[in-house]
């Protein structure tokens, strides 16, 4: 499954998956972003990019929710 719509800010946070390779804490993410776009929009598209199953999220054991590249 795809998106459908393949942003700017979508390409920006896909990007960073990719050079991270790792689960990233969402917090970390708004963070990084801040400049670019909002956290309504990083919770927005994180929340499209795992319905598409482009990436998952789980909540570690500091009770902090990261997202991965992968399927669920």
């Amino acid at each position: 499954m795809s998106i459908s719509r393949n942003t700017k800010t979508v390409k920006l946070l896909l990007k960073m998956f990719d050079k991270k390779n790792q689960a990233i804490p969402v917090i970390d993410l708004v963070s990084i972003f801040k400049k670019e776009m909002n956290k309504s929009t990083v919770y927005r598209i994180l929340h499209r990019l795992e319905e598409a199953r482009i990436l998952h999220s789980f909540i570690d054991k500091d009770g902090l929710k990261r997202y991965a590249k992968g399927n669920q």
